[in-house]
């Protein structure tokens, strides 16, 4: 089963994809619809850089991934 996230690309080259929020199980669509509520902008940091870049709105993409959220995940918004 794939789960759906709303997530960035991180700002480092070649860097990768940085899970922002949780939507659930991906249900074979992607048709998400972003929350009409939200902070302007946030600060998020890459596990696999070690930045932290400001990201908004237009910065987000649904991507399906294989793995839920691991223990402590935590949403950005």
């Amino acid at each position: 089963m794939k789960h759906a996230y709303w997530a960035v690309v991180c700002k480092t080259p070649n860097c990768g994809l940085i899970p922002a929020k949780y939507v659930g199980p991906h249900e074979g669509t992607f048709f998400y619809t972003l929350p009409d509520v939200g902070p302007g902008w946030w600060e998020i940091p890459c596990a696999g850089c070690g930045q932290t870049y400001r990201y908004t709105r237009i910065d987000l993409q649904v991507k399906a991934l294989d793995n839920p959220p691991p223990a402590g995940f935590r949403d950005w918004w």
